[in-house]
Order: structure tokens, then sequence, then C-alpha cells
């Protein structure tokens, strides 16, 4: 009895620990983006987030007046893409 309730207090300390220390993950950005790239969540090219930040940088690319096309990299610490 009492090794089921010492798994259970562990399991949801590890359970506590995971989901906040992901939630601050998620929510700050590590880097910056260079000029002419705006900073944007990552849902718009998840596979561009190398970083797993949830940030990339974007970039429109095209002809003006045409539907915009995308160029995506990930953001990082020293403000390079």
């Amino acid at each position: 009895m009492r090794r089921r309730i010492l798994f259970g207090a562990v399991l949801i300390a590890v359970v506590a620990v995971l989901a906040i220390s992901g939630t601050a993950v998620a929510g700050q950005p590590v880097g910056d983006c260079n000029a002419g790239y705006t900073l944007t969540k990552a849902k718009a090219d998840p596979l561009a987030d190398k970083n797993g930040d949830g940030w990339i940088c974007r970039k429109p690319v095209g002809s003006p007046g045409q539907n915009p096309g995308y160029n995506d990299v990930d953001n990082n610490s020293n403000g390079k893409s």
C-alpha cells in the first residue's frame, strides 16, 4: 500500500515539473530575427522550429500585390537567422 502511495506521489511530481517547464519554454522565444524577418509563432511552419521554442522568423517573398510566399527560418539566441 505504501509503495502505491509513494509511486503516485512521485508520478504527480514528475508530471507537474514537466507541465510547468513546458509552459515556460513555449511562451518565450529563445532569440531574435534578422532585419526583414518577423518573429512569428511556429504554428505557421512547425518544421522550421529547430530549437523547439515555438517561434520562427518569417519573411514574405515574391512580387508586391501578389499572394506572397514565405521564407521561414528558426530564431536563435544571437539574432542571426
